[in-house]
């Protein structure tokens, strides 16, 4: 009898006959009997809890546990992938950065558990603000970044400047936000130019007094 080597973790989605996906991983190994056709040992096993908890691991290996927001890593590769197909149709594609003004002096005077709060808070609101295309993570600290698949510079300043009033009228002590605002392909196809970019103008903005956005066509940048 020969034995060839065993083609192993063939995955497939089934559905039962009540409408249940199942995830099934199977192992085949050929077997060459004498004067026989090659025969198979199939192996098959149910693998929908593994892909649960593999699927749970990696949402949260994705997400900021503070805010529940998409973290700095799934947002990069949201970018990459949105960039790339915005130049290949093509397509407009924005980048915004945006930081809390006054955020440190908050935390300072009030504590780190309200400043937490405070950024739940924000985060929530920028989830809810946010159109269902965009994508808006926490980048890192008090700084979150936003990404409007097919927005011009024009619409990318009225989402970035309505997310902006929105926050200085919480109710809470005075923490506004900045905003920089970059734009492929004016300013650049890579994410690394369009980071580059909105945060020279999230600098900017601050630099002006902060609870304003900085974006393209400004005259600054």
């Amino acid at each position: 009898m020969e034995q060839f080597k065993p083609i192993e973790s063939v995955e497939y989605t089934l559905r039962t006959a009540q409408g249940k996906e199942v995830v099934v991983q199977s192992s085949y190994t050929p077997i060459q009997l004498p004067d026989r056709p090659v025969w198979a040992l199939v192996v098959m096993r149910d693998a929908t809890l593994q892909k649960k908890r593999e699927r749970r691991l990696l949402r949260r290996a994705m997400a900021d546990p503070l805010t529940g927001l998409p973290n700095r890593t799934a947002f990069l590769e949201a970018c990459l992938k949105e960039l790339r197909r915005a130049l290949r149709h093509p397509r407009p594609l924005t980048i915004a950065i945006a930081d809390l003004d006054g955020f440190k002096k908050y935390n300072d005077q009030y504590g780190h558990p309200a400043g937490d709060e405070r950024l739940k808070s924000l985060a929530s609101l920028l989830r809810m603000g946010r159109r269902a295309p965009d994508l808006v993570a926490r980048y890192g600290g008090d700084e979150f970044v936003l990404l409007l698949p097919e927005t011009d510079t024009a619409g990318a300043l009225a989402v970035a400047d309505r997310l902006r009033g929105a926050v200085a009228q919480l109710p809470f002590a005075p923490i506004t936000l900045s905003i920089g605002v970059a734009v492929s392909p004016e300013d650049g196809t890579l994410i690394e130019m369009l980071l580059s970019k909105a945060d020279e103008r999230l600098y900017e903005a601050k630099h002006r007094g902060g609870n304003q956005v900085v974006g393209p066509g400004d005259g600054k940048s």
